[in-house]
């Protein structure tokens, strides 16, 4: 069936938005789980199941609804391994797993960071202009998360070179010309693709829910500001990364990397 027929459109984004169930179940075998998992995309939700073996490790994947793939330009086994990655990276940052599978996933067997596939991480990005890297995350994030109803331009911040004695904007927002502006920091390779995406993604918030005086305070991150924040579907991955790399990246920067 085609995507025209199934009512879905095709887009080049992927996966999609992931939500996995509470709890792993076992599967009938003593090796054996299943994870029963919700995939966004293209406004909607495709259920599958991750199937884990863990003595040997190994893993197989089912979306119960084949038309999912036709949401894409993407090959059906690069979407695959995508999805895998990123259901095992959630997996990992999970407590009170069944200890067969705890253990399974701390093995070398496991990658530590599938946060984004890298069949489709952005390439190298150039400094101080828009980019069609930038825009691209900008488009699909307005897409997901905002019904294409923000408008503005996205382009890297001024490449300082040197180290930030104390702190760095991750990005900012211009109310007046509506444009966003992301720190070049951000670029460097150990910086993981959902705190760059975190960043554009909080700068898009300002325009959706933009700053209100109460008590004759202006605030910025006011309360409706910070719902729509935390709506981010890797939003505490992000974050918890921010709070222990800090120092990172107030150091000098790399020369060459990128995201």
């Amino acid at each position: 069936m085609s995507s025209a027929q199934s009512g879905v459109s095709i887009k080049k984004e992927f996966p999609g938005k992931i939500r996995i169930g509470e709890t792993l179940k076992a599967n009938g075998s003593a090796l054996g789980y299943s994870a029963v998992f919700k995939i966004k995309t293209a406004g909607v939700d495709f259920l599958g199941q991750l199937a884990i073996q863990t003595t040997p490790f190994a893993v197989s994947l089912e979306i119960f609804n084949e038309n999912y793939f036709a949401c894409f330009e993407t090959d059906k086994d690069v979407l695959e391994r995508a999805i895998i990655k990123n259901i095992l990276h959630e997996l990992q940052g999970r407590v009170n797993l069944p200890n067969p599978v705890s253990n399974a996933l701390k093995t070398p067997a496991v990658p530590k960071n599938p946060v984004w596939a890298e069949e489709t991480r952005p390439p190298q990005i150039h400094d101080n202009k828009e980019t069609p890297e930038l825009a691209s995350i900008f488009d699909r994030l307005n897409r997901e998360y905002f019904g294409g109803g923000i408008t503005a331009t996205i382009h890297w911040g001024k490449n300082k070179k040197g180290a930030n004695s104390r702190s760095f904007r991750f990005g900012s927002y211009n109310s007046e010309n509506r444009v966003i502006r992301i720190s070049p920091r951000l670029r460097q390779s150990f910086v993981p693709f959902s705190v760059l995406e975190l960043t554009v993604y909080h700068e898009m918030c300002h325009q959706f829910a933009p700053p209100v005086k109460r008590n004759g305070r202006r605030l910025a991150h006011h309360s409706e500001f910070k719902m729509k924040e935390k709506e981010y579907a890797n939003y505490l991955e992000a974050k918890n990364w921010e709070k222990t790399n800090w120092s990172k990246l107030l150091a000098p920067m790399e020369t060459g990397g990128g995201v």
